[in-house]
């Protein structure tokens, strides 16, 4: 299960044309066509590429979710991080332009298709040539969505690390600072974990 702007938000949404919905005959590895590779599996649920892109599929409920990065796809707007858990899947959309780095994340219903919940990655960067990029990220199978995210500028160069939650209801600030550890992020059950300058929990709520 491991692993900006509102503007920015409603642009990547129209770039990955989330709710674009095909209904997809019987497969092998699952719910996935074959000659796809699976990414994650929870239950019945996949995340599968083909052709360089991002594939959510339940049953008979197939989703394009976006391209990846790869040497042989270079997108400027691409799925950076996946995570998987019962029918939700949480992605971290990167968008890279001239001297900036933005990231968005989502939660994406793969029974309907549909995205529930969408975020910027992290709080507003305010500073010119900024940053901001995932570096952890889980998802509980209700449908909450976790990560730590970082953000920094020139003249800025010190990174700000934030742990945030995303769920039906939006999307909450936990911690905040330069001295959280950005691979320490851990979910068991819905207790979530990650390193600060002290070990910190917090219970996920919807």
């Amino acid at each position: 299960m491991r692993l900006s702007s509102a503007g920015t938000v409603a642009t990547v949404l129209g770039v990955l044309s989330l709710s674009s919905v095909a209904t997809a005959p019987a497969a092998t590895a699952g719910c996935a066509p074959a000659g796809s590779r699976v990414l994650a599996s929870s239950g019945t649920a996949r995340l599968y590429s083909a052709a360089g892109t991002l594939y959510g599929c339940l049953g008979t409920t197939r989703t394009r979710l976006g391209a990846l990065a790869s040497r042989a796809h270079f997108e400027r707007t691409r799925v950076a991080a996946y995570a998987l858990s019962g029918r939700f899947a949480g992605l971290d959309v990167a968008q890279m332009g001239i001297d900036v780095f933005s990231s968005s994340v989502m939660v994406i219903d793969l029974k309907t298709g549909r995205s529930v919940a969408t975020a910027p990655a992290t709080s507003p960067e305010h500073r010119a040539e900024s940053f901001v990029t995932v570096h952890g990220m889980v998802i509980d199978p209700a449908g909450t969505l976790a990560w730590i995210g970082e953000r920094s500028a020139v003249g800025a160069l010190t990174p700000v690390y934030e742990v945030r939650t995303l769920g039906r209801a939006g999307d909450r600030l936990l911690d905040s600072g330069a001295h959280i550890r950005p691979g320490s992020l851990t979910l068991h059950g819905r207790l979530l974990g990650w390193e600060d300058t002290t070990q910190r929990t917090s219970q996920l709520s919807p």
